[in-house]
Parts: C-alpha cells; structure tokens; sequence
C-alpha cells in the first residue's frame, strides 16, 4: 500500500474553474502529463467524485524541501527539472494563461505580450512546493499550473532567491541559467506587475514569507529600473559553468531514466 503524500478536494465549477479559479484539471495534469519529465513522480493513487467535488490522493515521494539560500547544493537540480519541464508538451487542458492571469497588474497592456507562449508553467515556487529527492527536483502542487512563455517560471522563481538572500545579480544568474531566460523586455515588464499581487498577498496572509516576497518583488523592480539598457547592464547571463551545470544535470536524468528500476 504506499503511502500518501497529499490529499486534495477540489470542486468543479461550470466554467471549468475550481475555488474562485485555480486550475482545475490537477489530475491529468500530474498524473498523466508531467510524470513525463518525472518517471518516480507523486502518482495519483486514489482518485473519488462525490456531490461536485474530486478527491485525489497521491503517493509518497522521500524528499527534503528545496534550499533556496545562497550557494545551497539544491539549485543545480531544480534548474535542471525547470529545464525539462520547459520541454513537456502544455497538456490539452483548459489552463490560464500568463497574460490573463496578470492582466490586472499591467500599466500599460502591451506589456501582457511578453507573457505569451505555449509552454506549460507551475509558477508558484515556494520550496515546499519543491522535493529534492536522491537524484533530482521533484515539483508538487499545480494549483496555479499556467500556459505562458517559458522564461517566466525562472523569473518568478529569482523572486524566491532573492526573499532567501541572494541579490538581484545572483538571483538573475540563477535563473539565466534556463536556456529560453529572455534578456530583452519580458523580464522588465514582468517585474513591474509583481509588487502588485505580492504587495495585496502580504497584507492579507500570515504566513512568514509573505512580506519577504513583498520586498523581493519590490527589489528586483528597482533593480531592474536601475538597469536602462537590460541587454548591456545586466549581469551577463553564466553560459559556461552554471548553465552547463543545469544542462549536465538534466542530459545526465534523461540517461540514467532507462536504468531505473
């Protein structure tokens, strides 16, 4: 019998929507679509319909929360897992997409063309939405799984970093390490709409990385402001020992992924 790691009651709307919103295709999109780039992933293991709601329990997986702090061993590993979840086909699921979920936090509506793609997305990178495991990342709830251009789960996971110590220099570096990281405007738009949500987050949650995030969010849009010329000012982008890390790391799972029993 294995064990449970999560149980989660979601409730269908006619709009397809759940709870106000969220995604809520869950289960295909872990069980059936994601496992792709994570064959010892969180497997649905119970799966019941009763008056309206889905209830969906999934299996153990033996992993510690993600370290985000300067320097931690476990950021080699996830980029690598973001690296291949950027290469998962978007499932064929109603999901949101990245320029209607931040349509509400542009100032000027051109900037939502930056958000635009076809690539899935998790895009909430708490740590402990993150379980490293013995070989690599694992990424567990999908409640605000999105549609949208890749660079945007590395932006939004720098604004992680830097809530947990690292500077804007080290946090973009990290997240420059992805191969579709933009260094033209996406980014620069993308950090203007962020204080917005995370300012309306902390006044209202009270949860202890909540204001940590605020100031993050409100770093790194002053970083970026101070960086005119994103192409020329920004720290250039670790094309060789961070990237071929990441790289490495995931050539290396894809490899290994026949051998495993």
């Amino acid at each position: 019998m294995p064990r449970i790691l999560q149980v989660t009651r979601l409730r269908s709307t006619d709009s397809g929507s759940v709870d106000g919103g969220r995604a809520v295709p869950l289960l295909g999109l872990v069980s059936d679509e994601v496992e792709s780039f994570s064959d010892d992933g969180a497997e649905e293991v119970q799966h019941a319909e009763a008056d309206g709601w889905s209830l969906l329990a999934f299996e153990y997986i033996d992993g510690a929360h993600a370290d985000y702090t300067p320097k931690s061993p476990d950021l080699p590993g996830i980029m690598a897992s973001m690296i291949q979840l950027s290469e998962v086909p978007a499932p064929a699921l109603e999901l949101k997409t990245m320029p209607h979920r931040l349509r509400t936090y542009v100032a000027d509506t051109a900037d939502l063309s930056w958000f635009a793609g076809n690539h899935l997305l998790h895009t909430e990178w708490n740590p402990h939405n993150v379980l490293m495991t013995a070989d690599h990342a694992r990424f567990v709830d999908w409640g605000w799984a999105s549609i949208g251009a890749a660079w945007i789960d590395p932006a939004l996971w720098l604004l992680w970093l830097i809530a947990h110590g690292h500077t804007c220099e080290q946090a973009e570096n990290a997240a420059s390490a992805h191969p579709a990281w933009d260094l033209a405007r996406g980014p620069d738009a993308l950090a203007r709409t962020q204080h917005r949500p995370w300012d309306s987050i902390a006044a209202q949650s009270p949860d202890d990385w909540a204001k940590p995030m605020q100031a993050a969010a409100a770093s790194w849009e002053t970083c970026r402001t101070r960086w005119p010329d994103t192409k020329q000012s920004l720290p250039p982008p670790p094309r060789g020992a961070q990237r071929f890390l990441a790289l490495l790391w995931s050539d290396l799972q894809r490899l290994l992924r026949p051998l495993r029993p």
